[in-house]
């Protein structure tokens, strides 16, 4: 009897689990201390952002794939962070659609090469980094 019990409830339960949460926006949080927190109860924030700014925030920080965007809809940068730190590969575009910057985070500093472009497309200036420091 007890089976069928649980199965009745999972039955009339599962079409809720589909149900999404609220989508909440940047300006719907606030940071405090170095977390998001949600602006009128202060918890510290979990769940997902979307609008100008796309990411995860997992115990007030940024985790996972990290997108902005310009006003226009137009990418402005994507990169991606590790428990609230950039790491791995980072873009920047002009309203363009050119790029703008390319590099690599590690643990929140820029390391090897890093590249800055004009709207045009042409080569600004580029850089090598260890540590986030300039070397070349």
């Amino acid at each position: 009897m007890n089976k069928y019990k649980i199965l009745l409830l999972i039955f009339i339960l599962y079409p809720f689990s589909f149900i999404q949460s609220k989508v909440y926006k940047l300006s719907d949080l606030v940071f405090l201390d170095g977390l998001y927190h949600e602006k009128n109860t202060k918890k510290i924030f979990n769940g997902h952002v979307k609008g100008i700014v796309n990411v995860k925030i997992v115990k007030g920080k940024y985790d996972g794939p990290y997108k902005q965007f310009f006003s226009s809809g137009q990418l402005r940068t994507k990169g991606f962070y590790d428990n609230g730190v950039k790491n791995g590969l980072w873009e920047s575009y002009h309203e363009n659609g050119t790029l703008h910057s390319k590099g690599i985070y590690k643990n929140g500093f820029w390391e090897g090469l890093w590249v800055d472009h004009y709207e045009d497309g042409s080569i600004r200036s580029k850089g090598f980094y260890r540590n986030g420091k300039l070397i070349e």
